[in-house]
C-alpha cells in the first residue's frame, strides 16, 4: 500500500493495519495528531522538550501494544493518553503542584461520568484562566502552575509586589465568577 493512499484512510482503517505492524499507517497516524498533542502538552508543561518527550511516550505506547489495543474514539483516546503523559512529565519534574494528585485521582477513575464531569470542570477552569487578560494570566500560572512566591514573580516580571497581589486577586475574582456555575460539577466530584 503506498504511503499516499494512506491519508484517505480512517483512522480506525489505519489502527487495523498498524495491528498488523504497518510502519507506513502508524506514520501516518503520527502526522494527523503529533502537532494537537504537542500544542496540548506544551500547553501544561510550558516546556517544548517535555511537550515532545510526551508525545513521543505517547505514539510508543500506541506501536508497543499495536496489536492488542482497540481504540474506538481515537481523538478522545489521544486526548486521554496526553494528558496522563503530561502528569508523569509534571510527576518526573517533581513540580509541587497541589492539584496533581486531584487530577491523578480522577483521570484514573473508572466512573465515567465522574471523568466527563472533571473534564467539563477542567475545560471550564482552563478556558476562564484563558480569559484572563495576559499580565494577570500569566501571574496566576507562575503562582499556582509553577508555584513561585509573590516576591519571586514580581521579580521575574518586573513588577511590584503589590501589583502581583492585585493580578492574583483579579484572576482569583474572575476565576470564581467563571466557576459559579459549576458548583454542581464541584459537588459531584467532592461527593459531598
Amino acid at each position: 500500500m503506498k504511503s499516499g493512499s494512506l491519508t484517505k484512510l480512517s483512522d480506525t482503517q489505519l489502527l487495523n493495519l498498524i495491528a498488523k505492524g504497518n510502519q507506513m499507517a502508524f506514520s501516518e497516524i503520527y502526522e494527523r495528531y503529533w502537532e494537537s498533542l504537542l500544542h496540548a502538552a506544551a500547553k501544561v508543561l510550558k516546556d517544548k522538550t517535555a511537550a515532545q518527550d510526551a508525545v513521543q511516550e505517547v505514539f510508543i505506547d500506541i506501536w508497543r501494544k499495536r496489536s492488542s489495543i482497540s481504540i474506538e474514539n481515537v481523538p478522545a483516546y489521544f486526548h486521554k493518553a496526553i494528558q496522563y503523559k503530561v502528569i508523569s512529565q509534571i510527576r518526573k519534574a517533581r513540580l509541587p503542584l497541589a492539584k496533581l494528585d486531584f487530577v491523578h485521582h480522577f483521570l484514573e477513575t473508572n466512573d465515567t461520568e465522574e471523568a466527563l464531569h472533571f473534564n467539563e470542570l477542567t475545560t471550564i477552569l482552563e478556558n476562564a484562566i484563558d480569559q484572563l487578560p495576559d499580565k494577570c494570566g500569566t501571574v496566576f500560572r507562575m503562582s499556582r502552575y509553577e508555584q513561585l512566591s509573590n516576591k519571586e514573580i514580581a521579580e521575574k516580571l518586573d513588577l511590584s509586589v503589590r501589583t502581583v497581589d492585585n493580578h492574583i486577586g483579579n484572576a482569583l475574582k474572575n476565576l470564581r465568577y467563571a466557576l459559579k456555575g459549576a458548583v454542581g460539577l464541584v459537588l459531584t466530584l467532592i461527593h459531598l
